[in-house]
């Protein structure tokens, strides 16, 4: 692994030591989109998810959303289909609750407890390829196992 950027070598050990046989795989290019991990990564954009924190502003507590909507203000669209009241979360506070940098989150391995939420649209793919920590690192992962290991809830984005 010494090849493996530091952030993604934290995720792989985290796979690792919690039973999953997931690899980290590092590119030859970065990418901070859904469109462009896509591209380096030779799969199509819906199997592409990301993941993006932002602040319930009344519990001030961190919620994450795993996702493949390359398009439209994710926060007014979690806030209208659940119900909830968020802050946009600003670098620093990203870094305080993860420890990883805005554009290549993972959705595992965090500093902090961060309540995730699993866009139910991922469900219904076979796999889907998550960031690893690094804008050049990502791992493939079948989405069950992704709800299992990030302990998320599966939510209907619809409304």
């Amino acid at each position: 692994m010494s090849d493996i950027p530091a952030e993604a070598k934290k995720i792989q050990v985290w796979l690792r030591n919690r039973g999953f046989d997931n690899q980290v795989v590092v590119m030859a290019k970065s990418a901070t989109s859904i469109k462009g991990a896509a591209k380096i990564i030779g799969c199509p954009e819906e199997q592409v998810v990301e993941t993006i924190i932002f602040k319930d502003s009344i519990e001030k507590r961190p919620v994450g959303l795993i996702s493949n909507i390359n398009n439209g203000d994710m926060k007014k669209i979690l806030e209208k289909s659940l119900k909830l009241k968020l802050e946009t979360a600003s670098q620093s506070y990203i870094d305080e609750v993860s420890g990883f940098t805005i554009g290549q989150l993972p959705p595992i391995g965090h500093r902090m407890k961060i309540e995730i939420l699993v866009d139910e649209k991922i469900t219904k793919l076979k796999y889907v390829w998550a960031w690893a920590g690094s804008a050049k690192a990502f791992f493939k992962i079948e989405p069950s196992d992704l709800v299992e290991m990030s302990q998320g809830k599966v939510v209907n984005l619809d409304g």
